[in-house]
């Protein structure tokens, strides 16, 4: 026995019910314990929901990724869907800053931990909410970019769930993910399953993951890895280690970043690929691009038919040519089935 077996893994769950439960439980814990108080707050569940709101919007995360946005070329008129969005909170920083067509996938419709609140503000009211998982994969309409903040670690199937959102995609849309949860380690991942605010004391499915899960899962579906955002850059602000923007010397390395993204934004990706075999091959441990605060992807086409390899072409087109020649012989295609079914019964007898 170690401490891992001590710890709840089959029954932690995503349960809307549950989270309403919790956060309130959390907010009235709150009111005594600045700690559980600061978790609340680095969510934007706070009970005072308009100001959480608010909060939000003047906050240094949404400045930054809103120059992500940008530096994806995502048009004001552009459909966007924030998918697994939660409170509403980023969907709706979006909308006023001026993306009008936007939409939310959100499983939970509960006031503060759902999109209850966000349905009561009538500067919401263009947002289309999903919250029928159903309805929203069965609609045919597709986005220009789907979004995803503090989200994919909740799938219990990274590919399965990204081979159906790029479905819901354009040919060659981005899918931007923002703020995700790293382990990698077995060590690692016990202990922050062990420390975790809310998953072992409330029993809610958390799951940490390499960087590198991530991007071959998302990479398997359908899509192709653009470019990567690292941890440090801009103070933290996207991954919430950070909530304004850092000194001098910080400011200067995001702008610097910054100029990189912009010309030549293969480059970040090739970074992350040459941290993590260093950290897999020369036993690094490098935490910047393989702990990424953002990552960019782009849906990928899937060829319709498996390319035939030419050494096969080759041996086909010999072999007409032989039997044009007539060498070798030819039978009818249904003497050809006969003797292979016959065959095959002999096999298996």
């Amino acid at each position: 026995m170690d401490a891992a077996d001590a710890l709840d893994i089959h029954g932690l769950v995503e349960d809307p019910e549950r989270w309403e439960a919790m956060i309130r439980a959390e907010i009235d814990r709150g009111r005594t314990d600045p700690a559980a108080r600061l978790v609340i707050e680095s969510i934007y569940c706070e009970e005072d929901r308009a100001a959480s709101f608010e909060r939000f919007a003047r906050s240094a995360e949404l400045a930054r990724l809103l120059g992500l946005l940008r530096r994806l070329g995502t048009p004001l008129d552009a459909r966007i869907c924030e998918i697994g969005g939660g409170g509403g909170w980023l969907a709706w920083a979006l909308h006023r800053a001026g993306y009008r067509r936007l939409e939310m996938l959100e499983p939970n419709g509960h006031f503060i931990s759902g999109t209850g609140y966000l349905r009561t503000r009538p500067d919401a009211a263009d947002i289309r909410i999903w919250n029928d998982l159903d309805a929203f994969y069965a609609d045919p309409g597709r986005y220009d970019l789907v979004l995803t903040h503090n989200c994919v670690h909740h799938f219990r199937d990274v590919s399965g769930v990204a081979a159906a959102i790029r479905k819901k995609l354009v040919p060659g849309a981005p899918w931007l993910m923002v703020r995700e949860y790293y382990a990698d380690t077995a060590a690692e991942l016990y202990r922050l399953l062990q420390d975790h605010p809310y998953c072992q004391r409330y029993g809610v499915y958390e799951m940490a993951h390499p960087a590198s899960h991530y991007v071959e899962a998302i990479e398997l579906a359908g899509f192709t890895l653009e470019w990567v955002v690292p941890a440090g850059y801009a103070n933290g602000v996207l991954d919430g280690r950070g909530f304004e923007e850092g000194g001098p010397r910080n400011r200067l390395g995001s702008w610097a970043f910054d100029r990189l993204l912009a010309a030549a934004p293969w480059t970040t990706a090739r970074l992350y690929g040459a941290e993590l075999f260093a950290n897999r091959y020369l036993g690094r441990r490098l935490r910047r691009f393989t702990r990424p605060q953002a990552v960019a992807f782009r849906r990928r086409e899937i060829p319709e038919n498996v390319p035939v390899p030419e050494w096969h072409r080759e041996v086909i087109a010999e072999r007409l040519a032989a039997a044009d020649r007539g060498e070798g012989s030819r039978r009818p295609w249904d003497q050809v089935r006969k003797d292979l079914l016959a065959k095959l019964r002999e096999t298996r007898g």
